[in-house]
Order: C-alpha cells, then sequence, then structure tokens
C-alpha cells in the first residue's frame, strides 16, 4: 500500500550559454521556479513488495524508505530472509532485458 502526496521541489532550469544575448530580462532570472511532485510513501506490504520498493526498475532510491525499512525489518523478518529477497530481487533486474532486447549481465 501507498500513499500519494505531492512534494514542491525546485526546479533547476539549465544555464544560459557564454554566447547567448544579454537580452534577457531580469525578471527571468531573479524569480525561483518550482515544480510539484508526486511521491509514493510505502505504508505495508508484503516482505517481498517490501524489499522490491527499496530498489526501483529505474534505480531511484528513497532514502527515507531505505532508512526507515533498515531500522525496522528485524521486527518482522530475519536478516537471512532480507538478504535472499534482496539478491533475488538483483537477480531478476539483471536478466530483464534492456533496450537492444538482450540481457544486462554484470559479470
Amino acid at each position: 500500500l501507498y500513499t500519494v502526496y505531492l512534494k514542491k521541489v525546485r526546479y533547476h532550469r539549465p544555464t544560459r550559454s557564454l554566447s547567448s544575448s544579454h537580452s534577457d530580462s531580469d525578471d527571468e532570472i531573479s524569480h525561483l521556479e518550482w515544480e510539484t511532485v508526486r511521491v509514493r510513501f510505502v505504508k505495508a506490504g508484503t516482505l517481498k513488495k517490501l524489499v522490491e520498493a527499496l530498489s526501483t526498475d529505474d534505480g531511484e532510491l528513497e532514502t527515507t524508505y531505505i532508512n526507515v525499512f533498515l531500522a525496522t525489518y528485524r521486527s518482522f523478518s530475519t536478516p537471512k530472509e532480507v538478504l535472499k529477497l534482496l539478491l533475488q530481487r538483483y537477480e531478476e533486474l539483471a536478466e530483464t532485458p534492456t533496450s537492444n532486447g538482450k540481457p544486462d549481465y554484470h559479470e
């Protein structure tokens, strides 16, 4: 189960090149720009799904979730079981075909 909330984060604009003209208005440069992003926060799940949430398919990690998981997993599992599931998860990710259609093995 996930809770989804909106988070306001600063948007980083690309820097101007040295060759660009100085005709840009100061208003365009001086104000901060923000964007709102959707953030998923894990509330509950099976041990397998909780471990899967540690490593997403796109490689993004939620450090808050990792810290909470590592601080609490011993209350509902063992280090051996969590390590086994982590290894299985990374083996699954390594066998997933990449954009060229071949598995991405790291030997």
